[in-house]
């Protein structure tokens, strides 16, 4: 749909959006310049995008043997030189056939209009979010969708939520070193990576525990986000209660009980690769057992994951380790920062919510368990037993990781 200002309006699907940017930042083609890419229907958007100087072939010559032989050689060689940038640019895999995110192509060749998805990948939700399921290893060479070159209207809406966020701030909203702000209208705003929104979406999509719904993601500063999303009812655990200890038999089982049926749902979760160990699109995992503020990995095995855990300390740690590390165990979607302030009870002291999904990942099974008890293991008896209840078969692996952790330096 041609607009006024030289602006166009474009139903499509968000593979038209990654590759119209991509071949904008890697080659010297003209192409339209994105503006904007909102969901509309189903898995299709709306692209809000710049005109391009110009005519098509088929109005402005009609025939190409209308051409005169000087302009059908400067076509020749102008389409020469684009192809050859285009076949110059590495593909993700030297043998497969994909679009981007490792998702299916689009070919009128093949099948005349059916979406190009096939698996997992980047997709654009009806709920207003853009990147969302990831199933497998995406590979989007060289750039990310939330770390792109901004569309106008993502800049100003990033552009408000900063002026939000330091408004509330001057208002006393907030802690002072937090990245969420609780907003009006129960709404919070937080500062945090990609991965994170990848993360909630995907629990929110395949499983049935309570997460907050995303209803925006705006890129700020490096590869970080303002994500504004809804809150979920619900008080931490560690203020509710005050102390694992004051909840009531009853309420205790109802704890335990709910827990043991959200980690066996993301158990239950497919892994892209039964070995790997690695965050959503095959990209590192944050953990503050091993890096306070950093991504690690990916890890192509446990073996590299687990090298990792006594890089430095092999001489002495690595017979107590083997213990552990020798054991085969599944990877499994896993939380990976279970603490009495990510879990949300109501007034009845139900859990009602599992929230900050940063450090989720594909991990080894076990992880679960021993980060939930992570510093808190073995003061916090009441703690400790609970998670020891949920997961019992892991004893030898937290006594390994207890040892490690008098040699970790996460920060």
């Amino acid at each position: 749909m041609p607009l006024p200002f030289g602006l166009y309006l474009k139903k499509a699907y968000p593979q038209e959006v990654l590759a119209t940017q991509y071949v904008r930042e890697h080659t010297t083609i003209p192409v339209p310049r994105i503006l904007d890419v909102v969901p509309f229907w189903r898995d299709q958007v709306y692209i809000l995008m710049t005109r391009v100087p110009g005519e098509e072939l088929g109005k402005s010559a009609g025939h190409i043997r209308n051409l005169s032989p000087r302009q059908l050689q400067v076509l020749e060689d102008t389409l020469r030189d684009w192809f050859g940038q285009l076949r110059a640019l590495e593909p993700p895999d030297p043998d497969a056939v994909c679009g981007f995110g490792g998702n299916g192509i689009k070919s009128y060749r093949i099948r005349h209009d059916e979406p190009p998805f096939r698996g997992g990948g980047v997709r654009i939700r009806g709920d207003g979010l853009l990147s969302e399921t990831v199933l497998g290893f995406d590979f989007i060479p060289e750039f990310d969708v939330l770390n792109y070159e901004l569309p106008l209207l993502q800049r100003l809406r990033g552009r408000v939520y900063t002026t939000i966020w330091k408004l509330s701030r001057r208002l006393g909203r907030g802690e002072h070193a937090a990245r969420v702000m609780p907003l009006p209208f129960g709404l919070y705003l937080k500062k945090a990576y990609p991965q994170e929104v990848l993360a909630t979406q995907y629990v929110r999509e395949h499983t049935t525990i309570p997460v907050p719904r995303i209803l925006d993601v705006v890129p700020f500063w490096r590869d970080q986000v303002y994500i504004l999303m809804t809150r979920v009812p619900g008080e931490e655990l560690g203020k509710s209660a005050g102390h694992i200890r004051n909840l009531s038999p009853r309420q205790l089982q109802v704890l335990e009980d709910t827990l043991r049926d959200w980690f066996g749902q993301l158990r239950a979760l497919e892994p892209p690769d039964p070995d790997a160990v690695c965050g959503f699109g095959g990209n590192g995992i944050k953990s503050y057992r091993i890096r306070h503020d950093e991504y690690v990995g990916p890890f192509a095995s446990q073996k590299e994951f687990h090298e990792e855990l006594v890089s430095g300390y092999e001489a002495t740690h690595g017979v107590m380790a083997a213990a552990s590390h020798s054991r085969p165990h599944r990877i499994c979607f896993t939380h990976g920062d279970i603490t009495p302030h990510n879990i949300l009870l109501n007034e009845d002291m139900r859990p009602v919510g599992l929230i900050d999904w940063e450090c989720a990942g594909w991990l080894p099974e076990y992880w679960e368990y021993t980060y939930a008890l992570y510093i808190r293991y073995p003061r916090y008896k009441e703690w400790s037993d609970l998670f020891t209840r949920v997961f019992p078969q892991y004893g030898v692996e937290l006594e390994v990781e207890y040892d490690l952790w008098e040699i970790a330096a996460p920060w």
